[in-house]
């Protein structure tokens, strides 16, 4: 039996295996005036199938996901392609695709003759762990997201079946987020995580579906406290200080999965030294990063931690310039620690010994 829906500040969350067969039901609730569907070229097969569940009229705008489409460009081309469709208020955006094609779509949908409605079925697992949910929609601008909305979308449907053609890479990166959501969430959701690695990674997906599940629900518990980032909701940046400076510092050829992996084994190791994270916590969750094929830290292994400092000047999560890191005191519970830059420097030192 499928888990029951989930809501979300007025947003319905759908994570059940053969949902995408089901949107219709979904849909059609929203009472679309018209429905643009904006995804990603690699995705075809699952727009067809989408299209075939609503039989109605669906206006798609075909794009190729990456970086490369958050752009003003790519947001643009959105925008006038609604316009000559004649989507209103009352129009209904579907985004399909990975998380750049909703962050992309969001913010259009958002923006467009100041917000219409707005649909998500996320097709990779970094989208559907954690990108699809909590309303966040970003584009690039010199750095990464740094113009966006916060827009919850009516609708977020989660399919774990779209993810059997999902490439390895980009289902291992996904394993990151499901991981920081683990660490937030507690030791039973690490414990899960721990006794079930073969099932996550031959993509078995009842057990999918639940792991996924707990990971929306995680998630979503912090956005619905803190919808704007205002404190709490920091929290799920664990790892993303580090990993978006990794990102920038390798011009985006360490993937984002992999970038937070090796950025949650450097905080949480920032952790042991200032709120007194476990060491065995620690210890157990860079045993399931490893375990489910995603890197971590060690000292001697190239990465100059101290020379990422230079990328980080432009990072949302900081205060009037001064670094602010979400850090575990242990598994299930977290502390905000505002730092001196000098102060992360010397500890980022200590890491390299």
């Amino acid at each position: 039996m499928a888990p029951p829906p989930l809501k979300l500040l007025g947003g319905e969350i759908v994570v059940s295996v053969g949902a995408l067969s089901d949107s219709s039901v979904y849909i059609n609730r929203l009472d679309p005036y018209t429905i643009h569907l904006v995804y990603d070229v690699m995705v075809e097969e699952w727009a067809n199938q989408l299209e075939d569940s609503l039989g109605l009229k669906v206006h798609r705008i075909p794009l190729r996901g990456g970086e490369g489409v958050k752009s003003l460009e790519g947001v643009k081309h959105i925008w006038l392609s609604l316009l000559k469709t004649g989507a209103t208020r009352d129009s209904l955006v579907i985004a399909m695709g990975g998380g750049s094609i909703l962050d992309a779509a969001g913010f259009a949908a958002s923006t467009y003759m100041r917000g219409c409605k707005l649909a998500y079925i996320p097709t990779t697992l970094l989208a559907q762990a954690d990108a699809a949910i909590g309303g966040k929609n970003g584009i690039n601008l010199e750095g990464k997201n740094i113009i966006g909305t916060f827009r919850i979308p009516e609708l977020t449907i989660i399919d774990p079946e779209v993810l059997e053609s999902l490439p390895e890479d980009s289902y291992v990166d996904g394993l990151a987020e499901v991981v920081k959501h683990a660490v937030i969430g507690g030791k039973w959701f690490m414990e899960l995580l721990v006794d079930n690695v073969e099932p996550i990674l031959s993509r078995d997906t009842s057990l999918l579906e639940k792991v996924i599940y707990h990971s929306v629900s995680v998630k979503a518990s912090i956005v619905e406290r803190d919808p704007f980032e205002r404190w709490d909701r920091m929290i799920l940046n664990y790892g993303h200080t580090i990993g978006h400076a990794l990102e920038k510092a390798s011009n985006y050829t360490i993937s984002h999965g992999k970038a937070v992996s090796i950025g949650m084994s450097i905080e949480g190791l920032i952790a042991s030294k200032l709120t007194g994270f476990p060491l065995d916590e620690l210890n157990l969750q860079n045993e399931v990063l490893e375990k489910l094929k995603l890197p971590t830290y060690k000292p001697g292994s190239g990465i100059d931690l101290r020379g990422l400092l230079e990328h980080m000047g432009m990072d949302k999560k900081f205060r009037r310039g001064r670094p602010r890191l979400p850090l575990p005191v242990e598994l299930g519970s977290f502390k905000i620690v505002e730092l001196e830059w000098r102060q992360l420097w010397r500890l980022l030192e200590t890491l390299e010994r």
